[in-house]
């Protein structure tokens, strides 16, 4: 048995009878996958309660293909590739839009499983495809962002967990970049904020909010924003007028759980 404590976030003590790390995509057509089996990233939603008598397969896939265009920058990433590593990495050389997303735990590959995001911004704004295996159908498979069903915290991965190994995620950021400062802390930023600016307040307020995994396991922020009618917002509000609340749609709304935990 192997262990697996140091695999997720957690740190709970557990074991897998088999582990397989994953390190080129040339090697996806040639496992297996027989049951049990279980896919894992960098184990930020994973929680091990017991061991796992089957394998678990890591996703150890790395590298970023960079392509600028006249009106956006194309940018590939390995699903193996640390999320917050690879926000930086593009704050770094001048590609904004992910500043809202930097200190996200987990991997890129997770990154679409959840339609990750915060303080007003969600990864499935950018991402125009996913290249994963489908190992119910032994292939290959390009999936668009309409393919994806992405939702709110949500997508097709999510739905059917298991079904698709993601080996890389590819994201369009428009160079014509306009900051999302709406969400508190953020709104108290300048109109004209920069993203380097967004990025450092991101970080300073996760940083404030939440241990560092690595100190003190857990598992992040992984709460949802309850969505409501506005006819219930209308009533919450004559309770809690100070209450933080953000448009879903034309008919709902969404509470802030970070309010509401508060």
């Amino acid at each position: 048995m192997i262990e697996l404590a140091e695999r997720h976030t957690f740190k709970l003590p557990a074991k897998c009878r088999t582990l397989i790390e994953l390190n080129s995509s040339d090697e996806v057509e040639q496992l297996a996958f027989e049951e049990p089996y279980y896919l894992l990233g960098e184990g930020s939603n994973t929680l091990f309660l017991e061991d796992f008598q089957g394998t678990v397969v890591c996703n150890r896939l790395l590298g970023v293909c960079i392509e600028e265009q006249d009106a956006s920058f194309l940018v590939t990433a390995a699903a193996g590739e640390n999320w917050h590593n690879f926000v930086t990495d593009l704050r770094g050389r001048n590609i904004d839009g992910m500043e809202n997303l930097a200190l996200i735990p987990g991997s890129v590959g997770a990154a679409p499983v959840q339609n990750i995001g915060a303080y007003g911004v969600e990864v499935a704004t950018f991402i125009e495809q996913v290249t994963a295996w489908d190992i119910s159908e032994k292939c290959w498979v390009s999936m668009s962002t309409e393919d994806c069903q992405f939702a709110y915290r949500d997508s097709l991965f999510k739905q059917h967990p298991g079904r698709w190994l993601i080996t890389s995620v590819t994201f369009r950021l428009p160079k014509d970049w306009r900051p999302v400062t709406h969400y508190s802390p953020l709104n108290q930023l300048s109109d004209n904020a920069s993203a380097q600016s967004i990025f450092d307040k991101v970080i300073e307020v996760r940083q404030k909010k939440l241990p560092d995994p690595k100190v003190i396991p857990n598992a992040g922020s992984f709460f949802k924003n309850p969505v409501v009618s506005n006819v219930l917002l209308d009533s919450l509000l004559q309770k809690w007028p100070d209450m933080v609340y953000f448009p879903a749609d034309e008919s709902r709304s969404k509470v802030a759980a970070g309010w509401l935990i508060e």
